[in-house]
């Protein structure tokens, strides 16, 4: 299914909330150019599609946290930013999933 398609279904999927703070996407990022945002849990860039199953309604400010946790992630483990490919190695052959699931847990956390 095209991207264009899924968003509006994930985001009435979602409820229009964001996934970790729970607030109106709408709402709080009526005025932030792309504020109504959707995330790929699994980054294309890893392999990750354009599924409900990897998407997750996320405000702007939710957003903008997670991606500095990511990239810090990523050169914790030494992924080069400069070349992001879904052949990209990592310590264990597989994108770190269960990283990122922690993450989210721990952002969903405060």
């Amino acid at each position: 299914m095209e991207r264009v398609k899924l968003n509006p279904m994930v985001r009435e999927r979602d409820n229009h909330k964001c996934h970790f703070c729970k607030r109106n996407v709408h709402e709080v990022c009526n005025e932030v150019k792309g504020g109504n945002t959707l995330h790929h849990i699994i980054p294309k860039r890893f392999g990750g599609k354009d599924e409900p199953e990897n998407l997750i309604t996320i405000c702007c400010y939710c957003h903008q946290k997670l991606e500095v946790i990511i990239s810090k992630m990523l050169k914790e483990i030494g992924f080069n930013k400069q070349s992001p490919t879904s052949q990209t190695k990592f310590p264990n052959g597989n994108f770190p999933t269960e990283n990122i699931i922690g993450i989210n847990r721990n952002l969903e956390n405060g």
